[in-house]
């Protein structure tokens, strides 16, 4: 137990500055802000893997899902982003 302690304590200091924790949210948010092509593809991918063991969900789906779980202002952006992207079709 020691010598973990003492090799925690050798190899931190040699650990790129600055590490920092970040929430969930906050991650995807500056994820979506630097890669938003990248972002918006990968859930437009997980949305088309959808109902092989559940419903199955558009990438907007998908986002709003997010926005009520875990990551609120992700799932807003996202929306919004999708819109941006490809904006819904208008009621007839």
């Amino acid at each position: 137990m020691f010598s973990a302690l003492l090799d925690t304590c050798v190899l931190v200091p040699s650990l790129p500055a600055p590490l920092f924790r970040r929430s969930l949210d906050d991650f995807l948010l500056d994820s979506l802000d630097l890669y938003p092509a990248q972002v918006v593809a990968a859930v437009r991918a997980v949305g088309r893997r959808t109902g092989r063991s559940g419903p199955a969900m558009t990438a907007r789906e998908v986002a709003a899902y997010l926005q009520t779980r875990a990551t609120p202002a992700f799932g807003e952006r996202l929306l919004t982003e999708l819109d941006r992207l490809d904006p819904p079709e208008p009621n007839a």
